[in-house]
């Protein structure tokens, strides 16, 4: 019967060529499956898209958050769409946040 250090559990070594091994796998079996993504016509796109978000801390445990996007196209010239999202934010425990909206 084989002691624990005799080869029951992985090296260091052993783990980091099996982790370098199952993300080289993951890359070509990825890259295989995405393949045929690339058939798709090309279009030539000058969308603009810009946002900003701020913060507005209430008390040490309660904020509201607002989001503002901008959505154009021409990059900025011609309207396409506006995104105004709102939230408000509670720390109920130091490990735990709740959101409304």
């Amino acid at each position: 019967m084989p002691m624990p250090s005799e080869g029951r559990f992985l090296s260091s070594r052993a783990r980091s060529n099996r982790i370098v091994w199952l993300v080289l796998l993951f890359q070509v079996a990825t890259s295989i499956v995405s393949h045929g993504a690339t058939n798709r016509i090309r279009t030539a796109h000058s969308i603009g898209w810009y946002n900003t978000f701020l913060t507005f801390r209430l008390s040490d445990k309660s904020s509201i958050q607002a989001e503002y996007q901008w959505r154009r196209e021409e990059w900025i010239s011609n309207w396409q769409q506006s995104l105004l999202r709102i939230g408000y934010h509670v720390q109920l425990h130091p490990r735990v946040t709740a959101r409304l909206g």
